[in-house]
């Protein structure tokens, strides 16, 4: 069994060997916890049994421990320019077997391995059983939630110096596909991206939450007013977050 109570505390004190006075390491906490609390409210519309729930919990509790050493190292969150967190994280977990003081079971140890690691992936590995799939789906809806919902709190900020929304971002989010970042040229592609999280969400409770928090208009709308120059693309996206909305979010 996984008591959640104990692995909060172990999980704080593994964060206190960082700084934290630094505000990243603070919002990157604050960000754990939060995705914790999607992954229970997610897995708790899809009834599952308690323990399922304690585990897709603990799964966002535990996704982003990279982040920390990948700050302490590199000094950035930018996996681009240093080092893939999920994959660190795995690594930390695994180090002198460090997730058995979070759960014993090494079935449940190797799904929450497997969920950190395909969590920021641009898509699932493939050849996933049934049960691990579905952890991997609550974790990366979980995070992509909170991270809509740090850009409406305004914790992280739309660059007023977009540039252009150039064609292969355009094509791939009009194709209700996720923005690949690897296409990604300039600030307002970037924002694509946050928008093209829309389509690779799972769960009716998440389209559900997007639709009450006005979630992916209003980055649309600031959009519009930082840059009128891509107006008319930008409606036309609009248009297309409502349509998909409105067909997923019942």
């Amino acid at each position: 069994m996984i008591d959640l109570n104990k692995c909060k505390i172990r999980f704080e004190e593994y964060i206190k060997n960082y700084d934290m006075n630094n505000f990243k390491i603070r919002q990157k906490r604050d960000h754990t916890f939060r995705v914790m609390n999607f992954c229970r409210e997610i897995a708790i519309s899809l009834n599952l049994k308690e323990e399922d729930i304690n585990i897709a919990s603990l799964i966002g509790l535990l996704h982003d421990i990279g982040r920390f050493e990948q700050l302490r190292i590199y000094d950035t969150f930018n996996d681009n320019t240093s080092v893939d967190h999920a994959i660190l994280g795995v690594e930390i977990l695994k180090m002198n077997y460090y997730i058995q003081e979070y759960v014993m079971d090494i079935e449940v140890q190797e799904l929450i391995l497997t969920a950190i690691e395909n969590h920021n992936k641009l898509t699932i590995d493939d050849g996933l059983d049934e049960r691990t799939l579905l952890f991997c789906k609550i974790i990366r809806d979980a995070d992509k939630l909170d991270i809509l919902y740090l850009y409406q709190m305004g914790d992280l900020k739309i660059n007023s110096d977009l540039g252009a929304i150039t064609d292969d971002c355009f094509t791939q989010l009009m194709s209700c596909n996720s923005v690949n970042k690897k296409d990604v040229q300039t600030n307002m592609d970037h924002t694509l991206l946050i928008i093209s999280f829309l389509f690779d969400f799972n769960f009716s409770y998440s389209f559900q939450y997007l639709k009450y928090h006005n979630s992916i208009n209003w980055i649309v709308d600031e959009l519009i007013k930082y840059n009128p120059n891509e107006n008319q693309k930008l409606l036309k996206i609009k248009e297309l977050v409502n349509n998909y909305l409105e067909k997923r979010g019942k």
